[in-house]
This record gives C-alpha cells, structure tokens and sequence, in this order.
C-alpha cells in the first residue's frame, strides 16, 4: 500500500487533472470529537459545499476545542483506485495568513489511506513537518497513488514541546475534502479508460501507470515502486523497474526524475516480500552524453546511499553503501554494489542537509535513476548456485546468505551457530540462546526452543517455564501444596519447604506443621510434658487434657497433681490409713504405704490393721504386757501424754537453773555443787533406761512439728 506522496500548491503552477473523479462526495463521514451533532458535523466536510468557510456558514465539520488529538474519516465504500486528496480547512473567510488563528491548527497534520478505519493498517499519504503559518497552503492538494477504502485526516499535540506557530490544541476544521480517483475498478489513465493487465492481483493497478500492485498466482512482473518527490506523471518511479535504460535521457520516457531544488531525494522499490539479495547494479541519467566529469549529471549523483529494509523506512534497514570518496571524475555508472543481505525494500537516499559539501556536488539532491536492477534468488528460502538448496531449517525467517547459506536474520528460537544448528546449551533457550532455564525439577534442563520444563517444576515455583514464584498459601513442586492452617500465621509459609512462618500453633510440629504433637509432649512448639494420664495414653495435644483420667494416685485435668488431704489410689478416692506423721507427709499417692510406720494400736504398709499385744516398760524395769481392745487405743495416748509431761519437767528444770545463775552471785563452789546435784539428776533421767531414752528422742523430735492431739 505504500506509494508516493506529494504536496502541491495550486495556483496554476501545476496542472491538476479534472478527470477523475471526486469519490468522497456525500459518502458516510466521521470524527473522533465532534464539537456537536449539529451544526458541524463530519459529513459537512463531503457535502460539495465550501463557499462559506466560516463556522456560521454551516459547511464545515469542526471538532471540540481543548483536545490533543483530532481525527477524521470518509467510508469510500469500498477499495478503489485513488490518484490524489484535496482539503480546503476553515479560514471564517479572512484572509489565510500569519494573521489568522487558522493556519496554527492545520499545521503539522497528516494524510493516510487504508483498509481498515485503522490510520497504522494503511499508507501514510503526507505529514506535514515544514511548514509554518507563512507557507502553509490552503486548498492543500496531495498526490497519493494507491488503493483504499478509508482516507483519514490526522493531527496531534500529544508530545510537546512544538515548532513555532502551532496551536496548543489539534483541531479538525475541515470545510471539503474531496479524494479523485477512477470509480471504476480495474481501470487507469486520465480518463480510467485504460484496462489493468489482466494478470493484476484483483486487478488493481496503479491509476498513472497502469503498473500491477502484485500479480495473480504465477505470474511476474513489474515491482511496485515509490519516490519523495515525483517531478510529473510523466517520469513516474516506476521507469526505474521498466527494464528499458536504452535511452537514458529525461525524453526518453525511460527515466524517473524528481522534483527540482529539493534538499533530499528517496526512491524505493518494493519486492513483494522478503528475499535474498546479492547484488543492486544502478544506471543513472546522462542525457546520452559520455559519462565523465564534464556531465553535469556526476554531480547529482555524488554522495548517494543505498539501503535494504524489511520497512519503508531505510532507518529499519541495512546501509548497502553509501558514497564518501567518489569525484565528478571517479564516480562509475552504472554503478554494481554487491550487498548480501535479505529485505523487502531496496531504497536509493541522497541528500544535500548538510552544507558545506565536497567540491563537485550538486546544491540539491536529485533521484534520476534509469534502471535498478536487483539481483538475487527470486523465492525465499533458497541459496547456491541456480538458488537450489533450501536455506537451513532454523534460519529466522527461512532466508539465509545467497551464496554460503549462512542464516542472514540469525536463528530461530533455540539454535546457535552460522547455519543455525546448534542446540542451546548449558541450561540456556531462545532467541541466540541468552536466556536461562528456570527452576526445572530436579535441576533438569529445559526445553531449548521456548524454555519449558518437561516434567514440571522445582519446589516453589509453577508455569510452563518454572518462573512463576508460588502464591501465598502455596508451596513444593508446581506449587500443587498448600500451607498449613496450623502455621501461626495460617497458610503463610515457605513457598520452598513450606515450613510455616513463625513457627506452628500450639499443639502441632514438624517444619510444615502437620503433625500433632505425641510422645507425651503437648502445647507450644511440643514443648510441654503431659501428666500421668491413664495408661500412660498421650494427653490432649493442645491443652495437655487427659481423655480417660489419670494413674493412680493424680488427679486434675491435666493430670500432674497428686493426690493431697489423706487420700490416694485411683482419683484419689482412697483415704490414708492410720500412718505416724512427723513432718506433715502423708501415705504415699500412688499405694497408700505410711511413710513412718503407723501409729500405736495400728500395723500394716497402709496402717489400716489393728495390732496384737504390745510389750512396755514400767518405771521399775519390769514387763507389761496388754493385749488391746477398743480402750487400747486411749492408753497409747496416756502413756504418750505422760512422757511429754515428764520432759517438759526436764526442760523447766534446766531454765530455772539458768535463771538462778544469772540473778545470783553466789561463790563458784555452791554453784557447782548445785549444778552437780541437777547434773546426776538429770543423768539419771536419761540412763535409767535405754528404750525409755530412745523414745524420748523421738518425741523431742515430734514436739517440734504441729500438735500431735490432732492428728489422733
């Protein structure tokens, strides 16, 4: 869709042709903002109407103020063949000069024809980035060959900052658009009288030359071409391609010739896709004259580039040569420049942007080509002699160098190497294998084409390519587990391990939390020791609770405490027997047993059986003997008080004793006769008797602690 385009100012300088026709007139119109449905509406702009272009004329479409963007479009219908676009813009019938608020908005505004609504799907006809408020035309005529259904009208303030004079907002005040072409399709001429060649491609031709945009199935031609600035009709782009360079003059039809005094020249030739080039051969315009430093065509030709592009815009391309040492003397034509490379577009560039230039160059740049010829392997994909041998399989793009084979565009995805046919390796994939496998499970490599892990992912990763970090609450391999509600923080884990975040709940362990705690163990972190629950089962993992009660001899929900206040057995259900307590213990939890024997009148290890006959001692040494009945219990406790009674004697003996000595001073010979007298006394207390002497030291002991009488 890509051809030619050029701004023509009208003023009888330049014939414009009446015979085509205008293909926009009452055809459907629209605009991005409309300023309102009426009066200004889009189709005002294809009505016919444009002598008043005021906004109060009601015969121009005006889009919203204050917006950045303004577009505008006319539906043709349908595709047809177009020669040129004329626009007249709104002017509220003043003169159109600096002036004018006007010429500010129509400034920097573009043409495009399309296919689609979609300006970027179709040819960008003109865009205006020279003009100023002075020089701006108004009608503004625009050559644009080419096919389309949709002609869209364009301007912008997106990316500021702006050229002097540009308004700050984009407006569309467009009083008449009107396109010409021939409405007829198939056809071209002045008149569109003349057929396209039949083999044309839905026989669409271009409307001055008749040249095929592309040919039917088998069937070749002449390629679509395209310049910056045609100087007429008569010395179209397409005389470069025509094979004919036998007259390589200006009249001899078989030249194209750009416009004069122009500071850069571009012609393009489009080869209908992607193919591999070897060498371009240029024959330039010498108005038949011998070649050498007296024609003043040299000079033209001097400092001319040539570009191989997969775009229209040489930028996007291959610079194939560009002419820095070349004089009016040295300077060959025709002119064989071997450039192996593969592209759809060849472009010739001259330019005279920068002055001052090399002595001998023309003042302006100048495209007189006679003949391009391009020369390669026509389908792509081929290489070698006769273009018989496929390129490698793994060339990007299937095109490779026209001699070696070598891919041209590098490799496709996951190969390395001149020909492309090396795998990625060492972990690596893609496009010149820059990128790095993923986490592939179990440290596999991945696929070296696009990087997937053939049996799923490491721990804590998922996607085709493994490079995806598990969500939160997720973890393992593919991510396919889940954090445990039993993290204290619930479902937040290590997305590798799962191991919970700060640890687990109470009552739970292990890195993932998963398990109860066992093992007698309960509570934080399994830290805690579970009682004596019966039959040593584990407690309550959590409160440490026994389920079934405890062993004998504890009591309490946890089970940990023993059994107190006399009792002991299974729920401390059983009271103590009748044990001699001297430090306030008690019968044992567990069994019962009485820690110190039981007390007189009682046997057995719990101290619940009544005793048989008791032997004592009388004061005269002599045996009594007594075998206890229900009063036998009574006179234990009477004899018992009886000792007591008889120490506490002992004891007062001994403080009077210390008293006196403190109170008297009486001679050393008294007081120790009289200390002597209580000595023998109480020595003969204490020898009288053994067993006497013996119970007496455990009842000193017992005196010590709480009163026996409650315990009897």
């Amino acid at each position: 869709m890509d051809t030619g385009w050029q701004l023509l100012i009208l003023f009888g300088l330049i014939r414009f042709s009446r015979s085509y026709e205008n293909l926009a007139l009452h055809k459907k119109a629209w605009q991005r903002y409309p300023f309102h449905t009426t009066p200004w509406a889009a189709d005002l702009a294809v009505d016919g109407r444009y002598t008043n272009l005021s906004a109060s004329g009601v015969q121009c479409a005006i889009s919203e103020a204050g917006r950045f963007i303004a577009e505008w479009r006319v539906d043709l219908g349908k595709v047809f063949s177009i020669h040129s676009v004329k626009i007249r813009h709104r002017t509220e019938n003043l003169p159109w000069d600096s002036a004018s608020q006007y010429p500010s908005r129509f400034l920097g505004f573009s043409v495009y024809i399309s296919n689609t609504t979609n300006k970027d799907d179709g040819t960008l006809c003109f865009k205006d980035t020279k003009f100023t408020v002075y020089t701006i035309p108004n009608p503004a005529n625009i050559i644009c060959r080419t096919d389309g259904r949709y002609i869209i009208f364009y301007n912008d303030r997106t990316h500021p900052p702006y050229p002097i004079g540009y308004s700050t907002h984009a407006f569309a005040d467009l009083c008449e658009v009107e396109v010409y072409g021939c409405r007829i399709q198939g056809f071209f001429g002045k008149n569109c009288s003349i057929p396209c060649p039949k083999n044309c491609h839905e026989r669409y031709c271009d409307i001055v030359s008749g040249a095929c945009r592309g040919c039917d199935v088998g069937y070749k031609g002449t390629k679509r071409t395209w310049q910056q600035y045609p100087y007429n009709e008569d010395w179209g782009a397409d005389r470069a391609v025509d094979g004919r360079y036998t007259d390589m003059s200006a009249w001899g039809g078989q030249c194209t010739i750009s416009g004069n005094e122009k500071s850069t020249a571009e012609w393009r030739l489009d080869l209908g896709g992607v193919l591999s080039v070897y060498n371009i051969v240029l024959y330039y315009r010498t108005e038949n004259s011998l070649w050498d430093e007296n024609n003043g065509y040299t000079s033209r030709l001097l400092g001319f580039s040539v570009y191989i592009s997969n775009t229209t815009s040489k930028e996007d391309g291959v610079l194939c040569f560009r002419d820095i040492s070349y004089t009016r003397a040295t300077i060959p034509n025709p002119l064989n420049i071997t450039c192996v490379q593969h592209g759809r577009y060849v472009i010739y560039y001259n330019n005279r942007t920068n002055s001052p230039y090399q002595i001998g160059y023309s003042n302006y740049a100048y495209n007189e080509l006679c003949e391009v010829e391009v020369y390669g392997c026509p389908t792509p994909g081929f290489y070698g002699e006769n273009c018989s041998i496929p390129c490698p399989v793994n060339c990007q793009g299937t095109n490779c160098d026209v001699i070696e084979g070598t891919c041209l565009g590098g490799c496709v995805n996951g190969y390395l190497g001149q020909m492309c046919l090396e795998e990625c390796a060492d972990n690596t994939y893609g496009q010149e294998c820059m990128k790095v496998c993923s986490n592939c499970r179990d440290g596999e490599p991945c696929n070296h084409v696009n990087g997937s892990c053939p049996n799923g992912c490491d721990r804590g990763t998922y996607g085709d390519k493994c490079d995806i970090a598990c969500s939160i609450g997720r973890y393992g391999y593919n991510c396919q587990d889940k954090c445990s509600i039993h993290c204290i923080v619930p479902e937040r884990c290590d997305r590798v391990t799962g191991q919970c975040e700060g640890g687990c709940q109470v009552g739970w362990k292990g890195t993932t939390c998963d398990t109860e705690c066992d093992g007698g163990r309960y509570g934080q972190n399994c830290s805690n020791t579970c009682g004596f629950c019966s039959q040593k089962e584990q407690c309550h993992f959590i409160t440490g609770n026994c389920a079934h009660g405890c062993e004998n001899g504890y009591k309490g929900d946890r089970c940990t405490q023993r059994c107190g206040n006399n009792t002991y057995g299974p729920g401390c259900s059983q009271p103590c027997g009748n044990c001699l307590y001297l430090y306030g213990e008690q019968c044992h939890h567990v069994t019962g047993h009485c820690p110190r024997d039981c007390v007189a009148g009682f046997q057995g290890d719990l101290c619940t059986h009544v005793s048989g006959p008791t032997t004592t001692f009388q004061s005269d040494g002599s045996q009594l003997t007594e075998m206890y009945t229900s009063d036998g219990y009574k006179s234990a406790i009477i004899y018992t008080l009886v000792a007591l009674l008889g120490v506490s004697v002992i004891i007062n003996i001994i403080l009077i004793v210390k008293l006196r000595r403190s109170r008297t001073n009486v001679s050393q010979h008294e007081q120790e006769s009289k200390d002597q007298a209580t000595k023998n006394t109480i020595d003969d207390v204490y020898v009288n008797s053994p067993e006497e002497s013996s119970g007496y030291h455990e009842l000193g002991e017992f005196n010590d602690i709480s009163n026996y009488d409650k315990l009897s």
